[in-house]
C-alpha cells in the first residue's frame, strides 16, 4: 500500500503535486544512476573484471531508466486514469531500482573491497536516500521501504565480514539509516498536520466569507430599507412643510402664526434627521460617494454663513469668517460634503452657545506644488467641553446636551467625522470647561493650474484709513485682513462714547479717517447715537459712514429713520461678505463701479409680466395641491397629470415651457416619460426643460434622473425658494435648443472633470 488516506478533493489535489514533484525528481535519479553506472562498468574497470556482471547490471539501468522515463511521459495520460495505479507502478520501480542498486553496491563490495566504485555506488544511493524522504513526505510506507532496500543489505555485508573498519562503516550506515527513518516519520506527520492546519483554515476562510456575505446582503437590505423609508417619509414630509408654507402666507392670529413657526421647526429637523441617518448608514457600511469638482472655497464658505447667519442673529450670535488672502479660489475636491459638514459644525456651536459670537478661519497649507490641506476651524464661546466629553463627542448617537435638552439626533458630529475620514482629512476639537470651543477639520485638495482672479483693489482704496467702531473679534479680524489686501489701514476703537469723543475732537493728522465702519450689536441700538455724534464733529461731517445691521435690525423704524435723515450713511447686512464690503465701500465714497460683461443674471420677474406654462407630473394628490399652490403663486400657470403617459398626451396637445416630473409614478414612471418625450424631440429645434421633483435623495439618484434626459433635479420637500431658484434658471431667459443641451451637458458633468468614486471601507 502506497495511499495517505486522502480525505477530500483537496487532499487529492495536494497529493497530485506531490507525486509530479517526485516524478521530475526521479528523472534527475536517473541520470545519475545512468553517469555513475558508467563511469563504475567502464573507467572504473569492473566491465573487466566480470564482464557477465557487467552487461547484466547496463542492461538492468538501461531498461529500468527507459520504463521510468516512459512512465514519467505519460503523467497526466495515466495520471488520469487512476492516481493509485500510476503511483503503484511508479513505486514498484523505484523498489526495483532500490534493489538492484543495493545489489550491484554488494557485487561491488564483493569483487572489489572498499574501492573507489564502492564508494562511488554508496554515495550515490545515499543521496537518493536524502532526496527521497523529501519527495515522498506523504508517504511514510514508500519512504521506509526504499531506504531498507538501499542501505539495509550493504549494512549487512560490512558486519558479515567482521572487519573492524567495515563494522564502523556498517556502524555509519546504520546510523545514517536510523536518520533518515525517524527525518522520514517527522516530515510524513508535519506534512500532514500542516495540510490539516490549512483545511481548517480554509474552512474558516470559507466560513467567515459566508459571514460576510451575510453580513453584505445584511447592510445592502439596510440600505434598501433605509431607501425606501426615507422616500416614503420625504412623501407626507413634502406635502406637510408645503402646507405650511402656504399657511404661512395666510391671515393667522399671532397664536396660530406660533405655533405655525414651531410646526415648520419641528418639521425640518426631522427632515435633518432623516438625512443624517441615511448619511450615517452610508458613511458605515462604505458605499458613501464622494465628488472629485472645481469649485472656490470662498463660495462654500459665503452660503454657509449666510444660511446660518440669520439663525444666529435670531439667538444674538454674531456669526463671521476670516480666510486668509492665500487661499487659492479654485480647488478640486466634494464642495456639497464640504458645505455639509461646515453647517454642521456651525449649526452644532450656534445651538450651544447663548451669547459672543461664531467665527469661522480658513488656512491652508502647500506641503507639495499642486496640492493643498483645507484647515477650518470654527470657534465658539460656549459653555466648552470637558476632557471625558470631547473624547466622545464624536462618537454616533452620543448625546452630550446641556441643561437636559434631549433635542438633536446625536448623529450630525459623527457624519462629519465619517465625510472627513472619507476625504482623506482629520477632524478634532480644542475645548476648556467655560472658555468655548473650536472645533476644526483637516481636508487635502487639489489646486487647479488655472485660477481665477481675486477682486483686486480699486485704485481709489490704496493707503485710505478706515475707523471700525464696536466690532467684535470676528468681524475685527475679517475687516483687517480684506482691507489690509487692498491696501487700507484699519484702527479698531470700541463702542464708547468718551473714547469716540477723544478721538474726534484731536486735530491732528491721526483723527482723519476715509470712511466710519460702525457695527450695530445685536440687540442695541447705541451705534446709531454714535453715528449722529460723529456727524455733528466738523472733522467727521462729510466723512462717509457704513452701518452694520442684520435683516432684522436693518427693518428697525430707528435705523430707517436714521437712513432717512443722514446723507452720508450707508447700511451693510450681516454677515458681511468680500464682494458685498467692497461694493458697499465704493458706493459710500461714489466710486461708479465697472460692471462686468461675462456675469449673466437672470432677470427680475416683474409683477405685470405674464407667467410661464408649466405642466406638472404628480401622483399624490397632496404634492399636487402643494406644488399647484406655489407654482401660482410664483406666478406661472399650471396643467397638472397623474403620470408619465398622460403627461406625453398633454404635450402632444398644448405647449408648455417646462416640466415638473416626478420620478415614481404608476403606469409610466419619471424616467420613462422623459426619454420618451427627448426621443419624440430628436430633429426638432425646441427642447423642453424637465425637472426631476423626487423623494429619492439617495447616491446617484440625481445622476440618474440626468441620465434620463432630465435637466435638473430638486429632492422633496420643495420649498417655494427652492422651485423658484429653479424655474428663474430654466425659465429667466429666452435660450436657444442648443444653449440649453450645453448647460444640460454641464449639469450632466456637474462641474469641471467632476468624477464619481466609490469609498469601500
Amino acid at each position: 500500500m502506497v495511499t495517505a488516506n486522502p480525505t477530500g478533493a483537496k487532499d487529492r489535489k495536494i497529493l497530485k503535486r506531490i507525486d509530479h514533484e517526485s516524478m521530475r525528481a526521479s528523472m534527475v535519479e536517473v541520470l545519475g544512476y545512468i553517469v555513475v553506472a558508467a563511469w563504475v562498468l567502464v573507467p572504473g574497470g569492473f566491465y573487466e573484471q566480470a564482464p557477465a556482471a557487467a552487461v547484466l547490471v547496463g542492461g538492468f539501468i538501461v531498461l529500468t531508466g527507459l520504463v521510468r522515463i516512459a512512465l514519467n511521459l505519460m503523467f497526466d495520460s495515466m495520471y488520469g486514469g487512476g492516481p493509485l495505479r500510476w503511483r503503484r507502478l511508479f513505486f514498484s520501480l523505484n523498489y526495483l531500482q532500490a534493489t538492484g542498486w543495493s545489489l550491484f553496491a554488494v557485487t561491488l563490495f564483493l569483487y572489489e573491497g572498499l574501492s573507489v566504485n564502492t564508494f562511488a555506488v554508496w554515495m550515490l544511493m545515499g543521496g537518493v536516500c536524502s532526496a527521497t524522504i523529501i519527495h515522498t513526505e506523504a508517504y511514510l510506507y514508500a519512504s521506509r521501504t526504499l531506504l531498507s532496500l538501499f542501505l539495509l543489505p550493504s549494512i549487512a555485508v560490512l558486519l558479515v565480514s567482521l572487519e573492524p573498519v567495515n563494522i564502523f562503516i556498517a556502524g555509519g550506515f546504520l546510523f545514517y539509516y536510523v536518520f533518515l527513518i525517524r527525518h522520514a516519520a517527522y516530515l510524513f506527520a508535519t506534512f500532514w498536520d500542516r495540510q490539516d492546519v490549512q483545511r481548517q483554515l480554509r474552512k474558516k476562510i470559507i466560513d467567515l466569507e459566508n459571514v460576510q456575505n451575510k453580513e453584505d446582503e445584511s447592510v445592502l437590505v439596510k440600505q434598501q430599507f433605509l431607501q425606501t423609508i426615507t422616500h416614503e417619509i420625504r412623501t407626507p414630509m413634502n406635502n406637510i412643510l408645503g402646507m405650511l408654507s402656504m399657511l404661512e402666507d395666510s391671515d393667522l392670529t399671532k397664536i396660530q402664526r406660533e405655533y405655525q413657526s414651531v410646526a415648520s421647526s419641528a418639521s425640518e429637523s426631522l427632515l435633518d434627521l432623516i438625512d443624517d441617518i441615511l448619511d450615517f448608514s452610508n458613511i458605515s457600511s462604505g458605499t458613501i460617494y464622494m465628488e472629485n469638482h472645481f469649485f472656490n472655497v470662498r463660495h462654500i464658505i459665503r452660503d454657509c454663513v449666510e444660511m446660518l447667519g440669520p439663525v444666529a442673529h435670531e439667538k444674538g450670535l454674531e456669526l463671521s469668517y476670516v480666510c486668509e488672502p492665500h487661499i487659492p479660489l479654485r480647488v478640486k475636491g466634494d464642495s456639497k460634503r464640504l458645505k455639509q459638514i461646515l453647517v454642521n459644525l456651525v449649526s452644532n456651536a450656534i445651538k450651544y452657545s447663548d451669547e459672543g459670537e461664531v467665527i469661522i478661519e480658513v488656512f491652508m497649507a502647500f506641503p507639495q506644488p499642486g496640492k493643498g490641506i483645507l484647515r477650518v476651524h470654527v470657534r465658539d464661546e460656549g459653555p466648552g467641553l470637558s476632557l471625558p466629553d470631547q473624547e466622545q463627542v464624536f462618537d454616533a448617537f452620543n448625546r452630550l446636551q446641556k441643561d437636559g435638552d434631549v433635542n438633536g439626533t446625536g448623529l450630525g458630529l459623527a457624519v462629519c467625522r465619517g465625510l472627513v475620514g472619507n476625504m482623506g482629512g482629520d477632524i478634532g476639537v480644542f475645548s476648556k470647561e467655560g472658555n468655548g470651543s473650536t472645533f476644526w477639520f483637516t481636508v487635502p485638495m487639489k489646486i487647479s493650474t488655472q485660477q481665477k482672479e481675486s477682486l483686486h483693489a480699486h485704485p481709489c482704496m490704496e493707503g485710505k484709513r478706515v475707523l471700525l467702531v464696536g466690532a467684535t473679534k470676528g468681524i475685527s479680524r475679517f475687516f483687517r485682513v480684506e482691507l489690509n489686501e487692498w491696501g487700507m489701514d484699519v484702527e479698531v476703537v470700541e463702542e464708547d462714547e468718551k473714547q469716540i469723543q477723544t478721538l474726534c475732537a484731536d486735530d491732528g493728522e491721526n483723527a482723519t479717517y476715509d470712511l466710519v465702519v460702525l457695527n450695530m450689536r445685536l440687540g442695541r441700538t447705541h451705534c446709531l447715537r454714535l453715528s449722529e455724534k460723529l456727524a455733528g464733529y466738523s472733522n467727521y461731517h462729510d466723512t462717509p459712514q457704513i452701518i452694520l445691521t442684520s435683516l432684522a435690525q436693518r427693518g428697525m423704524v430707528e435705523t430707517v429713520a436714521h437712513g432717512r435723515k443722514s446723507q452720508n450713511v450707508f447700511f451693510l447686512t450681516k454677515p458681511v461678505f468680500k464682494k458685498s464690503l467692497y461694493e458697499s465701500i465704493l458706493a459710500a465714497w461714489g466710486v461708479e463701479q465697472e460692471k462686468t460683461a461675462s456675469v449673466a443674471k437672470f432677470p427680475e420677474k416683474q409683477s405685470g409680466d405674464t407667467g410661464y406654462s408649466i405642466l406638472l407630473v404628480e401622483d399624490n394628490n397632496v404634492n399636487q395641491m402643494v406644488a399647484k399652490g406655489m407654482i401660482k403663486k410664483l406666478g406661472h400657470e399650471v396643467v397638472v397629470v397623474s403620470n408619465g403617459s398622460e403627461a406625453l398626451g398633454m404635450l402632444e396637445e398644448r405647449y408648455f415651457d417646462l416640466v415638473l416630473m416626478d420620478c415614481i409614478m404608476p403606469v409610466m414612471d419619471g424616467y420613462a416619460a422623459t426619454n420618451e418625450i427627448r426621443s419624440r424631440e430628436k430633429g426638432d429645434e425646441r427642447h423642453i426643460p424637465v425637472i426631476a421633483m423626487t423623494a429619492n435623495t439617495f447616491e446617484g439618484e440625481e445622476q440618474r434622473c440626468l441620465a434620463a434626459g432630465m435637466d435638473d433635479y430638486l429632492a422633496k420637500p420643495v420649498s417655494a425658494s427652492a422651485l423658484d431658484v429653479k424655474l428663474r434658471r430654466w425659465l429667466g431667459e429666452e435660450v436657444t435648443r442648443a444653449a440649453i443641451i450645453n448647460t444640460h451637458e454641464k449639469t450632466s458633468q456637474r462641474g469641471d472633470g467632476v468624477k464619481k468614486t466609490k469609498v469601500n471601507k
